[in-house]
């Protein structure tokens, strides 16, 4: 008796127990109360069978970060954030589309002030064309994420130009996508299938988060306990990142190359390489692995960071979870509309009216920016 009496007790708190997570899932939902960064690859993010994971589409949902206001986000049926892509392309069209992980997809800031739409804005000045910068940013994501997504299904949308925005926090993302990387017959990354799709394991443990909301804490708060394929990456990034970074970058330019599009990195500068104590950072590690490629032409990088140096308060340009600010999109954007109009000519009038009040002094020397010593590489 006491044995049944200690089974039922158990049923009944587990019972009690699911009850209290589901009313409080309930009631968040009704108060609207803050959701963590660690939610949004839940909601925004699922399991891809080309690309390992990709943004969730048709999503409408209204966000509310910690010390943010409410932030609109939406995406299209190709999990583009924004307005779903017409195709066929419309004549008269420019089509940029800007690649990159979660500051691109910039989900703390609402959809006009992504440097993604500015960038539009800007460089609309310039020309007499339709243009339209589509972003297809996402959680999580790195180059290699990034390149897949591109050969798979982005290419379709027959961009102009596809910009890959590179932030060195965004690079471990990969890491965890290399153990289900497939290559072509040639030997490029062709897809990367999530485990959850071809696993009985992982797909009964989706079941059963569906059906239990304690299952799903308890996987959401010991994520140790999940196989190795499916743990997010840690915080730190792994040796074999910065080594690797150059191969999906080449496959990004030959992709869009072999689609009659132009190619260019941009990068986005790290809030550690502003400190004045930074010294030698990730982020330079970076770019004096790109100088070669770049130097000799076979990669395009726009850089704005000597500009991002000189501002009197750069803390304001980023928030707390490091992700540019509001002010961060809009200074990015300003300057890489200006590189663009200066590295791709042919459609443009001139530079960017919209960001002609950005600062963009010389050197006592009156050397050019790209040959200061922040940056390793220009152009001539």
């Amino acid at each position: 008796m006491r044995l049944v009496a200690a089974v039922v007790l158990l049923a009944l708190l587990l019972c009690a127990a699911e009850v209290a997570v589901r009313a409080r899932r309930v009631r968040t939902h009704l108060e609207n109360q803050s959701v963590t960064t660690t939610d949004l690859p839940e909601l925004l993010l699922q399991p891809s069978a080309t690309c390992y994971v990709e943004p969730q589409p048709l999503v409408h949902l209204t966000v509310q970060l910690p010390n943010s206001d409410p932030v609109e986000i939406r995406t299209s049926e190709w999990g583009t954030r924004g307005e779903t892509p017409s195709l066929p392309k419309p004549r008269n069209t420019f089509r940029i589309i800007c690649l990159g992980g979660t500051n691109t997809f910039a989900p703390s800031v609402s959809e006009q002030q992504t440097f993604c739409e500015l960038l539009d804005r800007y460089l609309q000045t310039q020309t007499e064309l339709n243009v339209e910068v589509i972003n297809a940013g996402a959680l999580e994501s790195g180059p290699l994420a990034a390149s897949l997504r591109l050969r798979n299904q982005l290419l379709a949308l027959q961009p102009d130009l596809v910009l890959l925005h590179l932030d060195v926090a965004e690079l471990r993302h990969d890491d965890v996508l290399r153990a289900s990387l497939r290559l072509d017959p040639q030997g490029s990354p062709a897809f990367a299938c999530h485990p959850r799709l071809t696993t009985r394991t992982n797909q009964l443990l989706d079941e059963l988060k569906q059906e239990s909301a304690l299952v799903e804490m308890f996987v959401h708060r010991a994520p140790e306990l999940l196989p190795q394929s499916q743990r997010r990456p840690g915080g730190t990034r792994a040796a074999s990142s910065l080594d690797l970074v150059l191969q999906p970058l080449r496959l990004s330019s030959s992709l869009a190359r072999s689609n009659y599009s132009q190619f260019a990195i941009a990068l986005i500068p790290d809030p550690w390489e502003l400190q004045q104590d930074a010294g030698w950072s990730t982020g330079a590690e970076l770019r004096e692995l790109l100088s070669p490629a770049v130097s000799s032409g076979e990669l395009v990088a726009l850089d704005p960071l000597p500009t991002f140096l000189r501002q009197a308060q750069p803390q304001q340009l980023y928030v707390e979870s490091g992700l540019l600010s509001a002010a961060g999109h809009q200074l990015y954007a300003g300057l890489i509309a200006r590189e663009i109009v200066e590295t791709f000519p042919g459609n443009w009038n001139g530079p960017p009216a919209s960001t002609q009040q950005i600062p963009r002094p010389a050197d006592p020397d009156g050397a050019p920016l790209w040959q200061q010593s922040q940056i390793p590489f220009g152009r001539e």
